[in-house]
């Protein structure tokens, strides 16, 4: 029986890429409410609550980060707690709020690379179970987590600049294109010597 139940699992990617991505958003659910407890812990409290407003969308039963945001879980699911203590502002300012802010970035930036990697993982699986608009979906959230990946990019048809130009949609090629092509054949001659009113 457990033989019968894994081949017919096998034979329905859309069922195990729910349930992969389902794995993935809890995963970066926690690490977004796991970087808006460092920041409640630095005093820094409407930053955390965009992150823990990040987790509750990845993982609306998060309950660490619904009960950051003053939520209590009852029979009919999450409601406002209006026994919950909450702080809704910055406390630190100035170079204090700058030491805190260059940290959350930093922080930032480490989870942004290391759940794109996750997603275009994911979105090669989709590739391969033959699931085009899924890939697409996971390759644009790899991008959203780290603008610089280059697999996510590359598959969404991005073109590197050389230099510092960064990356070129597939949109902007064409009109590049387009706008060459134009020029090359707009008419030449020699500019009018004649004074307008």
């Amino acid at each position: 029986l457990v033989f019968l139940s894994g081949a017919v699992w096998a034979q329905d990617p859309q069922a195990e890429y729910k349930t992969k991505l389902q794995d993935l958003n809890r995963n970066v659910s926690a690490a977004h409410d796991k970087l808006g407890d460092y920041l409640g812990g630095q005093k820094m409290h409407q930053w955390a609550r965009d992150e823990f407003k990040k987790a509750v969308a990845l993982d609306p039963d998060n309950e660490s980060a619904r009960k950051a945001l003053g939520y209590k879980k009852t029979d009919q699911g999450w409601e406002n707690d209006p026994d919950a203590k909450q702080e809704f502002a910055n406390k630190k300012v100035g170079a204090e709020a700058d030491k805190v802010r260059i940290e959350y970035e930093k922080r930032l930036v480490k989870l942004g690379k290391d759940y794109a990697g996750k997603f275009v993982d994911l979105a090669q699986w989709c590739a391969k179970a033959g699931m085009a608009a899924e890939s697409t979906e996971n390759y644009k959230r790899a991008v959203e987590y780290d603008p610089e990946n280059e697999k996510a990019r590359k598959a969404l048809g991005y073109e590197k600049q050389k230099g510092a130009g960064g990356w070129m949609s597939p949109f902007e090629k064409e009109l590049r294109k387009e706008m060459k092509e134009g020029l090359a054949k707009a008419p030449k001659g020699s500019p009018s010597g004649e004074r307008t009113e």
